[in-house]
């Protein structure tokens, strides 16, 4: 139970202060698939266009 809530608090899904927890809410806007290969190099672009219009 302790690690899997390491992981949710790692992953930025759960807030944990004891003795409260916080469910943290999902993206609402899923992404658009393109069902074609992409280069790691495009996807690490776009992550850093997308992290960087949220600042």
């Amino acid at each position: 139970m302790e690690q899997s809530r390491e992981e949710l608090i790692r992953a930025g899904l759960v807030a944990h202060k004891k003795p409260l927890y916080q469910v943290l809410a999902l993206d609402h806007h899923p992404q658009k698939r393109s069902g074609d290969p992409q280069s790691l190099g495009r996807i690490l672009k776009q992550m850093m266009e997308v992290s960087h219009d949220r600042l």
